[in-house]
C-alpha cells in the first residue's frame, strides 16, 4: 500500500507516527517507491509528539535530491521540544562552507556536527544521516553512507512532551 495518501504520510514502522501535509506539499516519486516535493518555502510534514520520538540517542536519515538550492539554510528533518527550539536536527545551509549539519542544542554553538562540501548537485539523489550516542557523546554525519564528519558532544536532548517532528 502506498505511504502517502492525501495530507497524510504513513508511518510503515509500526509506531504509528503519522505525518500532515501542509503549505502544499506535493506527493512526488521518491528514491524508492513514493516521496514528497517541498517548495522552500512553507511545505511541511509534521508529526505529532510521541514517546517513540523523544529519544535521546537517534538516527536521522533523508534522501534528498535539489531541484533548486535554498538561497540561505534549509530545515530536513527536525524535533522541536515544545520551547520553540529545535530538539534536533537535520539541515543544510547554502551560506556557509560547512553546508551539511546537524545539532542537538538550538544555539549550535558547541553540540553540531558539520560537513564542508561543494554545492550539491541538482537534480542528484544525496542519502544524508546523522547519528549521535547520549551514553558517549558521539556525533556522526554521514553523506551517501560514508562518514564525514564526527565529535563528541555534550549535549543531551530533550526528551520533555510537547515537541513535534517536523520535515521540509
Amino acid at each position: 500500500s502506498d505511504a502517502l495518501s492525501g495530507t497524510t504520510a504513513y508511518d510503515r514502522s509500526g509506531a504509528g507516527n503519522h505525518g500532515t501535509l501542509a503549505g502544499g506539499t506535493v506527493i512526488a516519486e521518491g528514491r524508492v517507491g513514493q516521496g514528497l516535493y517541498f517548495d522552500g518555502a512553507d511545505d511541511t510534514v509534521s508529526v505529532a509528539d510521541a514517546a517513540s520520538l523523544r529519544q535521546s540517542t537517534f538516527t536521522l536519515t533523508t534522501w534528498i535530491k535539489w531541484s533548486s538550492l535554498p538561497s540561505t539554510w534549509a530545515s530536513l528533518v527536525a524535533r522541536d521540544s515544545g520551547s520553540n527550539n529545535n530538539n534536533y536536527a537535520l539541515t543544510y545551509s547554502s551560506t556557509s562552507t560547512e553546508r551539511w549539519n546537524s545539532a542537538i542544542d538550538p544555539d549550535w554553538s558547541n553540540d553540531y556536527v558539520r560537513y564542508a562540501a561543494p554545492a550539491p548537485e541538482l537534480g542528484r539523489w544525496y542519502y544524508f544521516t546523522t547519528t549521535y550516542d547520549n551514553a558517549t557523546g558521539d556525533f556522526r554525519l554521514y553523506l551517501d553512507g560514508i562518514q564525514v564528519a564526527q565529535r563528541t558532544v555534550t549535549a543531551s536532548p530533550d526528551t520533555s512532551s510537547g515537541g513535534q517532528l517536523l520535515m521540509g
